[in-house]
């Protein structure tokens, strides 16, 4: 500091005449002017220097004060938005067996009646700057997840080393299922690690956006106090999750119930192999009882449930060779299905097992199963570091 300093000093010798001009607002000219008349040109020259690298002085402790304080917080924020619920989880990863939710958030942004009238809904945004600001999670970096009518995921066949067949393969594999021109979309793949068996052709996931929504989504976290990194879709959240527990590299079939549209993917090597989307009214299966509901229509959307699931096995079965898949976890959900998996157990021939979030993952809250339903997409953005992940869009 005390070099630069003496060179800022030769340096302002030599331009004193211009320097005095620049800095009109910081000098007072009546008073030095007096100086000047009254003592030697060399000593008010040393004191017009002093009072400036003074200045220069404060300035620099304001600057470097001001970068000091400005970190970045640990760890990824996800966020999810889906059926007007937006979901927050801040996910700190240290290792895969210390990995700690921070904080998480489930806030409905539907209109919603009370008592005395109607309470006017929330925005997205509104929510989430005022969840970065009680967090302290400015600028942390963010994981959006799609909802599934922001994206289309379709099954390609793989084009490798050969960019111009590999974008023509993606647009073939999607362009009958956007709404949009595809000049607009944002087009990505991810490999499937597996050939087709009946020709040994090697298979992958396309994934389209439209390029508008990538910019809406960046508009709505950055100007919400985070950084928006990554855009992620729901398979591969899901993927993520199931990376932290053993077993995945001799497969699993993963069960996501939702209302109106639940998912069905195979997992295995921490790789997504099938997806499956199924509709049924899943609060049918609620306290369902195979015992008194046999000819109820509790019973029919449970049988139906358990053949989507056998289908989706022999799917995999025929579509690839030697994979086979030995167990089946059930994500967590809002309905209770105590005896439904005991009696699907027997039909299916194979293990099933509820995920428990805080089996894997420590909370610094206290979260409900219907909570870790709610927020199951938001933590897994925020797992996206973990494995190998697809960005589908980055900002």
């Amino acid at each position: 500091m005390s070099k630069f300093i003496s060179r800022f000093k030769q340096y302002l010798a030599l331009k004193i005449s211009k320097f005095i001009n620049f800095n009109k607002r910081f000098i007072n000219f009546n008073k030095l002017f007096n100086k000047f008349n009254k003592i030697h040109y060399k000593e008010t020259l040393i004191l017009l220097l002093n009072k400036v690298i003074g200045q220069a002085k404060t300035l620099f402790n304001r600057i470097t004060k001001k970068k000091s304080t400005e970190v970045i917080p640990d760890g990824v924020l996800g966020v999810s938005i889906n059926n007007g619920i937006v979901a927050l989880a801040h996910v700190v990863v240290n290792s895969l067996q210390d990995i700690e939710v921070k904080s998480f958030g489930l806030f409905d942004i539907n209109l919603t009646n009370v008592e005395g009238g109607n309470k006017e809904p929330k925005s997205a945004q509104s929510v989430i700057t005022q969840y970065i600001k009680d967090q302290h999670l400015e600028r942390i970096v963010s994981c959006y997840v799609l909802s599934p009518s922001e994206y289309v995921l379709s099954l390609i066949e793989s084009v490798e080393n050969d960019n111009k067949a590999k974008e023509k393969a993606i647009l073939w594999g999607v362009k009958d299922y956007i709404n949009y021109s595809i000049d607009d979309a944002i087009l990505e793949s991810f490999e499937i690690p597996a050939a087709r068996a009946q020709d040994n052709v090697k298979l992958a996931y396309a994934v389209a956006m439209r390029a508008k929504l990538s910019e809406e989504i960046g508009n709505l976290i950055n100007s919400s106090g985070a950084h928006l990194k990554y855009i992620d879709i729901n398979e591969l959240c899901l993927r993520n999750i199931m990376s932290l527990y053993s077993g995945m590299e001799s497969g699993c079939l993963l069960l996501k119930l939702a209302e109106g549209n639940s998912s069905i993917l195979l997992i295995k090597d921490n790789s997504l192999f099938i997806s499956r989307n199924t509709k049924l009214d899943i609060k049918q299966l609620d306290q369902f009882d195979p015992r008194n509901n046999i000819s109820s229509e509790k019973f029919n959307i449970a049988e139906n449930l358990v053949l989507e699931l056998q289908r989706s096995l022999d799917y995999s079965n025929s579509m690839f060779r030697d994979l086979h898949f030995n167990t089946i976890k059930i994500l967590p959900h809002n309905i209770n299905l105590d005896l439904f998996i005991p009696w699907a157990e027997e039909q299916l021939g194979l293990p099933i097992n509820k995920v428990d979030l805080t089996e894997k993952i420590k909370f610094a809250q206290e979260i409900k199963q219907s909570e870790q339903a709610g927020c199951l997409l938001a933590i897994g953005a925020a797992l996206r570091n973990i494995g190998n992940v697809i960005n589908v869009a980055t900002n």
